[in-house]
């Protein structure tokens, strides 16, 4: 007979943004402690999107992409949702910071090009030229 356990930590007690220490830490329920470090520079903005999931933007200067963008999201016990797809493929224009205006999140790359983000999927919802 073949048994199935299924394991959802979705109870965060306690969470710890310190811009200081570039670092972003949580306690799950089990008392389990988890840390995200940045992956490449230091954290430049960070949001905690109505849901529980974190919007992180690290700085663009130096950031080594490894084929993934400077901008992305963390679920709540803080693995990696999704990479905002850069706003011009093939190119180095990372992004510089973003906005939220309600459920509308825009992100701004070096380059001049503002892109609105879908926060679900993690999409480019729309791409404009601004310089």
């Amino acid at each position: 007979m073949a048994f199935s356990y299924f394991y959802f930590s979705l109870l965060i007690i306690e969470m710890k943004i310190s811009f200081k220490d570039n670092t972003i830490t949580c306690v799950d329920e089990r008392n389990k402690y988890i840390m995200h470090l940045p992956l490449s520079t230091p954290f430049k903005e960070i949001e905690i999107l109505k849901d529980g999931r974190l919007l992180v933007c690290e700085d663009y200067y130096q950031f080594e992409s490894k084929g993934k963008s400077n901008l992305y999201c963390l679920s709540r016990t803080l693995g990696i949702d999704w990479f905002l797809p850069l706003p011009n493929p093939g190119f180095d224009d990372w992004y510089v910071g973003f906005t939220t205006h309600g459920e509308n999140v825009f992100a701004n790359s070096w380059n001049g090009f503002r892109v609105g983000v879908n926060i679900e999927t993690g999409t480019l919802k729309d791409v404009t030229f601004t310089k």
